[in-house]
């Protein structure tokens, strides 16, 4: 992968006057145009080198895992960081943020009936999880949902930390 690796150094010849004579008797001053032969950036990768899109593969997979875990420490920093600075209108934020999620997930969000009201008893109470309870439905299956995609994002996660793991180890030998 030519394109990973330094330039080669462009070596230039020349000779530095420096009598007075020369500069002051307004000498003609020389320009040159030097042609460097740089290869394009366009120029596609051969079908045939297989090894070299293997590698282009796992340093995708190890930036994108690295990119995510930024991402994750970014969003932990500013969770915390809120916290300490403000705990008690923190703790007021999230549980409001918690309940507008919860009215999204029953379907209660944006009526503007009377039983928009009534969600917060519902959930103190426990019956939005009894069989035959009105969101009962709803609030499984999004569960579900939530824990479908979830699995699939660890079983993502864990495939790319077993592709560096054997990256790792074929750099080792």
């Amino acid at each position: 992968m030519p394109h990973l690796q330094p330039l080669e150094p462009i070596t230039l010849n020349y000779t530095i006057r420096v009598d007075r004579a020369f500069h002051q008797g307004g000498a003609k001053k020389t320009i040159y145009d030097i042609l460097v032969p740089v290869m394009t950036p366009m120029t596609p990768l051969p079908a045939h080198d297989t090894e070299a899109l293997k590698t282009l593969a796992q340093l995708d997979d190890a930036l994108a895992l690295t990119v995510q875990a930024i991402n994750n420490s970014k969003a932990k920093h500013a969770f915390l960081d809120s916290l300490s600075r403000d705990p008690a209108n923190f703790v007021k934020r999230w549980i409001s943020s918690q309940r507008r999620d919860i009215a999204i997930i029953l379907g209660e969000a944006g009526r503007g009936n009377a039983e928009a009201g009534n969600v917060s008893e519902v959930w103190r109470t426990g019956e939005a999880w009894k069989e035959g309870t009105d969101g009962s439905k709803k609030i499984r299956e999004g569960v579900g949902m939530w824990l479908n995609a979830k699995d699939k994002d660890d079983e993502r996660r864990q495939e790319l930390a077993r592709r560096q793991q054997q990256q790792q180890a074929l750099a080792a030998r």
